[in-house]
């Protein structure tokens, strides 16, 4: 029952997160082969003045930023 969630600065539009959610949840059922219903999306916001000390709190990226590395 994967449950994937996205952290993202605000600005974005409802449209553009839900067309994101919709793309995950089925690029996840594809990758998975599994059951779309057992499958969730959230998208949470994180203000761009948060996002330095967050997402130096992420231990296990499968895709690192490259302004991390600076």
């Amino acid at each position: 029952m994967p449950h994937v969630t996205v952290h993202i600065v605000p600005g974005h539009s409802e449209e553009e997160k839900q067309r994101l959610a919709q793309r995950l949840h089925q690029t996840v059922q594809q990758e998975l082969n599994m059951d779309g219903d057992l499958i969730s999306v959230a998208i949470r916001e994180v203000g761009a003045e948060n996002w330095p000390a967050f997402i130096r709190t992420v231990p296990d990226f499968y895709v690192r930023p490259k302004y991390l590395d600076k």
